[in-house]
């Protein structure tokens, strides 16, 4: 793993709802490499999706941090081999959704939530449905995603009346910002790429719920490089008069190799 050029540290905050505070960075498209990639066969895909069922079987017995260990080895594996592969997202996809049951079920709420959310960015068509009948780890992951929903509700309405009263808002301040760690693999199929990740800054200067922001055509890879180093990141959060507030936040990330 590595890191790439650090050219993300430029950011702005506007106090709106649906607002950004955006870090913007001129960067082009991401340009294929001219290096053959050894593609996963569909034999290995096979495989995958064999051993995401046993993680399935992990799970409804109950045995989470063996679903853990065995969701990062199988997450580390397409990492390295599917690179180039269209369905990259779809496939990294549903290994991040398993291991964040695990996580759940393992008292890890945080990053439970995160990679859940991690994953239906990536994918889209991810189906909240497929926690059912995932044990005592599905269960608690449905309920951090349902609370997750009513805290974004709730921001978006505080967020209307922070809109008119920007002028008291301070903005946060960035504390913790770790540069992500990108794969090698990556460098064999991007040589530059641009990713705008947009979140909410809670109350205690944390970021939830990402969400990508027109990342067509970018690499699954670089999104969730990005996505991960993010997560740890700590800001001094913003305030209203004095107080701590949740404010809409985004962010972009450049990739040079």
């Amino acid at each position: 793993m590595k890191s790439a050029s650090r050219s993300f540290q430029r950011l702005r905050f506007v106090p709106l709802f649906g607002l950004l505070a955006a870090a913007m960075a001129q960067a082009g498209p991401p340009q294929p490499a001219p290096v053959q990639v050894n593609l996963a066969g569909e034999s290995t895909v096979a495989q995958w999706q064999a051993r995401t069922l046993e993680i399935h079987g992990l799970l409804r017995t109950g045995k989470s941090r063996n679903a853990i260990d065995a969701a990062d080895s199988l997450v580390r594996e397409i990492t390295q081999q599917a690179a180039a592969r269209t369905d990259l997202a779809q496939l990294l996809a549903e290994p991040l959704s398993l291991r964040a049951v695990a996580r759940a079920g393992a008292g890890k709420d945080r990053e439970a939530l995160w990679d859940f959310q991690m994953a239906m960015a990536l994918w889209p068509g991810l189906d909240r449905a497929r926690l059912t009948g995932l044990g005592a780890g599905g269960a608690r992951l449905a309920t951090l995603l349902d609370e997750a929903e009513k805290r974004e509700v709730t921001f978006a309405l505080a967020a209307e009346t922070i809109a008119h009263r920007k002028s008291e808002v301070t903005p946060p301040k960035p504390q913790r910002h770790d540069s992500p760690l990108y794969p090698e693999s990556l460098q064999t199929v991007m040589k530059q790429g641009v990713a705008e990740i947009r979140f909410t800054l809670d109350e205690k200067g944390l970021l939830q719920s990402p969400q990508l922001v027109a990342n067509n055509g970018q690499n699954a890879l670089f999104l969730l490089a990005c996505m991960q180093a993010v997560r740890d990141w700590r800001f001094t959060p913003a305030k209203l008069r004095g107080e701590p507030i949740a404010v809409s936040y985004s962010l972009v990330l450049n990739y040079h190799r």
